[in-house]
């Protein structure tokens, strides 16, 4: 017996170790993702800006059934990994066929434990203009996670998995605004997300 439980705790300190390795090699990987993210894409502290280029063939492709959905590489916004899912002939009824969705979802990061869960920052998504350089023109709409639906439960809570499902927007933008000049150029749409830093109860902007 006591030769069996030497073998046992040798064994559990092996594969102890062996998750503890995978644990770090797991949390560089995300730190190198998120850094081969900020060099290919507009990256800050509260979001980023995501090109989609050829978008009348990946519109087509999605009316037709073929990749509806459009999944943006991983960013950090506010300490949150996050990742953008867009609909370009939308998700769902009342917006499929007529507007442009577009979803968030949280995926796993190197520092959760720091982070205040669930997530309830509202999140600003906009439909680039091309043409004005103080985007006054830009299509924006902003969503506020409600955290007191118990069915948001798996989409707002710290991820236990590599990434939490997707949350947003169904009607987003409408297909007849998205063919206006200032937003498709050279076959180009640009979506900006912005998450907001959540204020405390009772405090204000000075």
């Amino acid at each position: 017996m006591m030769k069996l439980a030497s073998i046992f705790q040798e064994v559990h300190k092996a594969v102890t170790e062996k998750v503890t390795k995978l644990n770090r090699l797991e949390t560089r990987l995300l730190m190198a993702e998120d850094a081969a993210d900020c060099l290919t894409l507009h990256c800050g502290d509260s979001g980023f800006i995501w090109r989609i280029d050829e978008f009348n063939n990946k519109f087509n492709d999605a009316k037709n059934g073929v990749n509806p959905v459009l999944y943006s590489p991983p960013f950090t916004a506010q300490g949150y990994r996050l990742a953008l899912g867009l609909c370009p002939y939308g998700d769902g009824r009342g917006a499929k066929g007529k507007y442009m969705s577009v979803f968030f979802a949280i995926l796993r990061g190197h520092n959760d434990e720091l982070q205040s869960w669930p997530f309830r920052c509202p999140v600003v998504f906009s439909l680039l203009g091309q043409t004005v350089l103080d985007h006054v023109d830009d299509l924006v709409s902003t969503f506020v996670p409600d955290v007191s639906r118990g069915d948001n439960v798996g989409f707002l809570d710290r991820p236990t998995t590599r990434r939490n499902r997707m949350l947003g927007l169904r009607q987003f933008v409408a297909h007849k605004d998205i063919r206006k000049e200032n937003f498709l150029k050279d076959d180009v749409i640009y979506i900006r997300v912005q998450v907001l830093e959540l204020r405390p109860q009772g405090e204000t902007e000075t």
